[in-house]
């Protein structure tokens, strides 16, 4: 009867050394499934870290785009205004040195004559001057484009940002599965144990 007592000593410390093992994989797991939490929780806050700076850098740049399309906007306006009043001065202009030249022409002054075609040449350098006027606006415009431009390249950043935070939404998802886990085989191993 001792040797069967020994016998089932020996099968019951068997039994008992096979679930201890058993016991310690899974802690073992454990261990690396707490690991795994870890790296999925250390990635999810580098995402978000490089998500906020490029969210900064963006609102920087749409502000500095914002600023630029102010500043060329009131420019713009500026010149229309001086275009304006060129032009009027240019037609003012033309008109008195048409008057003058009638009036030199009935009084026989070549003086009259000198002042009407100085005031035409004042009259056509205007005039040009109106025109040039005139290629600037259209340069300010082609400058108002490419802050278009610029706003439509802000846009596609943006597109990577919704991209990045779709990322970090499945990273920190990923990080409350872990911590699923864990807390299911914490509770086991408890049970067990």
């Amino acid at each position: 009867t001792q040797t069967l007592s020994v016998r089932g000593i020996t099968r019951e410390t068997e039994r008992l050394n096979k679930e201890i093992h058993s016991l310690a994989e899974r802690v073992s797991g454990f261990a690396g499934l707490t690991q795994d939490s870890f790296t999925a929780a250390s990635e999810g806050y580098s995402l978000n870290g490089e998500f906020q700076k490029r969210l900064e850098n963006l609102k920087a740049g749409m502000l500095r785009t914002i600023g630029a399309v102010n500043r060329l906007t009131g420019l713009l306006d500026s010149v229309r205004s001086l275009t304006e009043i060129i032009d009027e001065s240019a037609e003012s202009l033309h008109l008195i040195s048409i008057n003058t030249a009638i009036e030199a022409a009935r009084a026989g002054d070549r003086g009259f004559g000198v002042i009407a075609t100085e005031l035409r040449a004042l009259a056509w350098r205007a005039g040009e001057s109106v025109r040039e006027v005139d290629r600037i606006v259209k340069s300010v415009h082609e400058e108002i484009k490419a802050v278009d431009g610029a706003i439509e390249d802000s846009a596609s950043v943006m597109d990577v940002l919704i991209g990045d935070s779709e990322r970090v939404g499945e990273s920190f998802a990923g990080i409350n599965e872990f911590a699923r886990k864990v807390e299911e085989e914490g509770g086991s191993l408890a049970a067990e144990i």
